[in-house]
C-alpha cells in the first residue's frame, strides 16, 4: 500500500526513503509533493534501465532475451508513455489530491 512503511535493504532504496522524507518535511512547511511508484521503465528513450542494457540492445532486432529474475516470479515493468501519461492525468487533478500525494503504478 502506498503509506506502509518503507524497509529498503539496499543502498539506491535508503536514498530513495530519505528523498521522500524531505518531501514529506516540505510539504508539512507547506509545499505540495506527488510521488509515483513505478516498475522497471522501458519504453522510447527510457536511458539506464534494465531492459535496454540487459534484456535486448537498442537498435537491434533481439534474438534471445533472458529474463534477469527467478523463473515465476513477477517483476514489474512500466511503459514509459503509461508512467508519462499517469503522471499527467494526476497533476491534471491535482488540486483534488493531498498535499502529500502517493501512487503505485501497476505495471
Amino acid at each position: 500500500a502506498e503509506e506502509a512503511a518503507q524497509q529498503p535493504v539496499t543502498r539506491k532504496g535508503a536514498i530513495r526513503v530519505a528523498m521522500e522524507l524531505a518531501l514529506k518535511d516540505y510539504v508539512q512547511r507547506g509545499g505540495r509533493a506527488l510521488i509515483v511508484r513505478a516498475g522497471d521503465f522501458f519504453g522510447p528513450r527510457a536511458g539506464n534501465n534494465w531492459f535496454s542494457q540487459g534484456l535486448v540492445k537498442p537498435g537491434q532486432l533481439p534474438r534471445i532475451i533472458s529474463y534477469p529474475g527467478a523463473i515465476g516470479v513477477g517483476h514489474q515493468w512500466a511503459w514509459l508513455p503509461d508512467v508519462a501519461a499517469t503522471i499527467a492525468a494526476l497533476l491534471a487533478r491535482r488540486r483534488e489530491l493531498e498535499p502529500f500525494a502517493r501512487f503505485h503504478m501497476q505495471g
